[in-house]
């Protein structure tokens, strides 16, 4: 009997420990509760005309919209990144937090536009990112007198192309 008694005290111990600890996690992390909405433009003209440009795209946003400019400009890519974020621990986080990023890879002559839902890690027990709700939309601008090679790196994304752009291949993974 003592020691089914002790066994009782023990458990509920733990119990009370773990129900702490899960009831400060839910606390702070709704306390901390936000939404982060912002956008952003990246542009892209190289230093070197070339007769391919190939652009590269990583992505686990939502959709990509691959549309040509409308008028003559200097530029030969427009990226429009809009990034909805909404869940715990997102308070006082910005844009920054994610992955966001266009450059261009001069030894292999790629554009690379990287954006990602997934951050700096705020601990080693939790990561803001696992519980979030993500819209990540990205527009890209093309111009039409331009031949492209695009290669899309994608999850979970829907993609819209329109048809009067001068693509050489278009691969999508």
């Amino acid at each position: 009997m003592r020691i089914i008694f002790r066994l009782l005290i023990l458990f509920g111990i733990i119990g009370v420990g773990i129900g702490t600890y899960i009831g400060l996690f839910l606390l702070i992390g709704f306390s901390t509760y936000a939404e982060i909405e912002e956008f952003h433009s990246f542009y892209y003209t190289p230093a070197i005309l070339a007769e391919l440009e190939k652009i590269r795209i990583h992505t686990n946003g939502r959709t990509i919209n691959v549309k040509p400019n409308t008028s003559s400009v200097p530029y030969y890519i427009k990226a429009d990144v809009s990034l909805k974020v909404e869940g715990m621990y997102m308070k006082d986080s910005d844009y920054d937090y994610f992955i966001t990023e266009l450059h261009h890879i001069t030894e292999e002559n790629i554009t690379l536009l990287v954006v990602y839902s997934i951050g700096r890690t705020l601990g080693a027990f939790y990561h803001p990112t696992w519980t979030a709700k993500y819209d990540i939309n990205i527009n890209l601008t093309l111009r039409t007198d331009i031949l492209y090679d695009l290669h899309l790196n994608v999850f979970d994304t829907e993609i819209f192309i329109s048809e009067n752009l001068n693509i050489s291949e278009l691969v999508i993974d």
